[in-house]
């Protein structure tokens, strides 16, 4: 993990979970007023399956448990409570996110301690969840079955305590650079000499030289090598992606005939299949020829949501595929087997475009020619689409 993408990543995760706070009380606020929520709060409570992962000043939320038994902090009940304690901790997520972006001693040191005290409510946590879990884990059929049980009751858990160790580890040795929370001056590697060049006032030609990442100008970003791999993972994996809805869509024979009291799962993952495609349509053709802003902003996106819901569903889609069928359901329900893998091999593309999106976001922050305010929009689009077809179909619905 290298000290220039571990602070950048808990800036981004620190804003980001602001943001998300910001949200949540606009839409309570919302849901108060108006008896709807804008957004699902189940939608809101997947993104934070992965924006609360790493440590950041929202950790204290998880404290309140430990220092008030009230089980009315709800905005239904407490509201002024509620929203300032919301309000309270987005205001401290950016002010941490400031502290690390400029690089303040005071803020190397209270995300250390967000990691002690993410590391002790996990460890808790975990405790409790095992405990509670061993009478189900004991009347297991066989261990891997109990093992699977206990996997995916604490798999959130698991994930964060080896986060946080992993990240007070790397800061306790590293920090920023020059400063470390050992108390150890570093001296950076010296750069080699670059011949003579003629002035220039484009940030884009001589662009800061960040530690661990090289520096690249705005002519030879299209050439770079790294650039050109992570490019062609966003395209061909936005390709595979949508092709594996269309798939799913024009596939109603792979989905089960539903009851007049069964759940139609074909007809409600039919409108969203339909959506996410023309998405991922889009960014196949933004970034066909390179780079652009507005398609890397909607991958970023798009297979950030995918990641959010991946990290629920995954690891139990997973595990069904090793189950057998009931043999009561065979004849009036077929196997979901198929559409299970399909949605398995739809969430590890998501990853590799999440991954090589960010990628090429880093090395192009330098250019010029491609503007953030695109990336942002790219961003914001999926979210923004989301809330106007939600306001539609209620608007549409009797």
């Amino acid at each position: 993990m290298k000290r220039s993408w571990l602070i950048h990543g808990l800036i981004l995760s620190s804003a980001a979970a602001g943001a998300l706070l910001v949200f949540t009380f606009l839409n309570d606020l919302y849901n108060l007023t108006s008896g709807t929520h804008v957004v699902p709060v189940t939608s809101t409570g997947t993104l934070w399956n992965i924006v609360g992962l790493p440590p950041s000043p929202a950790s204290l939320i998880d404290l309140i448990p430990y220092f008030s038994a009230d089980p009315l902090l709800t905005p239904h009940y407490r509201p002024f409570l509620f929203f300032s304690v919301l309000l309270v901790t987005a205001a401290l997520c950016f002010v941490q996110a400031y502290g690390l972006r400029r690089n303040a001693s005071w803020a190397l040191y209270s995300i250390f301690l967000f990691c002690l005290i993410d590391f002790g409510g996990q460890a808790v946590h975990l405790a409790r969840t095992t405990v509670s879990q061993w009478p189900a884990i004991a009347a297991a059929p066989t261990a891997f079955a109990g093992f699977a049980a206990f996997l995916l009751a604490s798999k959130r858990m698991i994930l964060k305590v080896c986060l946080d160790t992993g990240c007070a580890a790397a800061l306790s040795r590293g920090g920023y650079g020059d400063f470390s929370l050992m108390g150890e001056e570093q001296t950076p590697a010296a750069w080699p000499r670059q011949p003579a060049a003629p002035l220039s006032n484009s940030l884009a030609d001589h662009p800061p030289p960040v530690l661990g990442v090289p520096a690249v100008s705005a002519g030879e970003l299209d050439d770079h090598p790294t650039l050109r791999k992570s490019a062609r993972v966003v395209l061909w994996g936005s390709v595979a992606c949508c092709s594996v809805l269309l798939l799913l869509v024009v596939s109603k024979p792979l989905f089960p005939t539903p009851s007049p009291t069964q759940f139609d799962l074909y007809t409600r993952l039919m409108p969203s299949s339909l959506v996410a495609a023309l998405q991922y349509g889009i960014v196949a053709w933004r970034v066909r020829r390179g780079p652009d802003g507005f398609g890397l902003g909607l991958a970023c996106a798009c297979s950030f949501g995918v990641g959010a819901a991946g990290f629920v569903t995954g690891p139990i889609l997973f595990l069904g595929l090793f189950q057998r069928s009931m043999p009561a359901l065979a004849d009036t329900m077929p196997s979901l087997k198929p559409v299970a893998f399909l949605v398995l091999a739809f969430i590890v593309v998501n990853c590799g475009i999440f991954l090589a999106s960010l990628r090429i976001s880093w090395l192009a922050r330098f250019d010029t020619n491609r503007s953030p305010t695109s990336w942002a929009l790219g961003f914001a689009f999926p979210f923004v689409l989301l809330i106007v077809l939600r306001a539609m179909v209620f608007h549409w619905l009797p």
